[in-house]
């Protein structure tokens, strides 16, 4: 269990030491390289693998900045583990723009270059450029303020601790700006707290319902809910065919191993989010 920290900006000396101490180990950590920005490379540069390390080192300085940005930003997109690892630090706290600027200067003065790891399985230097660090941090969303009736949402001991962290992270989306949408997934987390097991998974997929389906009212996501389950059962049906787009690519393929994969793919994506919608519909009666 965990206690997520105050509605605050993150003044103190010592928990802006922590979250950039925190930043920096995240972006030190090797990641593999992105196959769109291969393709990036590829087609805009004619960059092939064996030759990375020479244009990291040698050329991506004499781009600019809008370039970088453009090609290289799914390389600094935060992930999931991203965070769960900042949001421990921050809790439900923002940043101030002036700390903001701070954290930004700190980080680059130390991480000169991050390590990727290549399809090859070899690893090489990255230079970091500001406005991939930029990109990064913007997707953090750490100068959001939490709104208030979900930072105290939050303060419900019995949620587990990841899911809080996540949710630290979650609920700075634009669509909590909304009263109405802010109210109702406080209460459906006061709900699940007091309620059910709260999981990882249910609560990420009862926040992604509502950035998707805006219910506004409980019998709005039960309806909604219903309504996706008997969709997912539909599409399943036709599942084969979905998977092409041309009719002459759908004739000369089907009934091929390809076709059946991507079918079954289609398929257990559809029963997982069956699964979920009636693990949380049965959370809310």
């Amino acid at each position: 269990m965990t206690t997520i920290s105050a509605i605050t900006p993150v003044a103190d000396a010592q928990l802006l030491q922590a979250l950039t101490a925190c930043l920096v180990e995240r972006l030190l950590l090797p990641r593999p390289l992105s196959p769109q920005v291969s393709t990036a490379l590829a087609g805009n540069y004619s960059t092939s693998e064996a030759e990375y390390e020479v244009f990291f080192a040698e050329k991506l300085s004499a781009l600019d900045d809008y370039e970088i940005d453009l090609t290289f930003s799914p390389q600094f997109t935060p992930k999931p583990a991203d965070f769960d690892a900042i949001f421990s630090v921050v809790g439900v706290q923002h940043v101030s723009q002036t700390d903001m600027a701070t954290l930004l200067v700190s980080v680059l003065n130390q991480v000169a270059s991050v390590p990727v790891v290549l399809p090859s399985g070899a690893t090489v230097a990255f230079p970091l450029h500001e406005v991939m660090l930029q990109r990064f941090l913007k997707l953090l969303f750490l100068t959001d303020v939490v709104p208030p009736v979900l930072a105290e949402a939050l303060q419900v001991k019995t949620i587990p601790a990841a899911v809080a962290v996540r949710l630290a992270y979650c609920v700075r989306q634009s669509i909590y700006r909304l009263d109405k949408y802010a109210q109702s997934f406080a209460a459906l987390i006061q709900h699940f707290a007091s309620k059910t097991t709260m999981t990882l998974e249910k609560t990420v997929f009862v926040h992604e319902f509502i950035q998707t389906y805006k219910p506004a009212t409980l019998a709005d996501m039960l309806r909604q809910l219903d309504a996706l389950i008997a969709s997912c059962e539909a599409d399943m049906v036709t599942a084969v065919e979905r998977s092409y787009h041309h009719e002459e690519i759908k004739a000369g393929s089907a009934g091929s191993d390809d076709d059946f994969i991507e079918a079954e793919t289609i398929r257990v994506s559809y029963r997982n989010t069956i699964r979920l919608c009636q693990l949380i519909k049965a959370d809310l009666v």
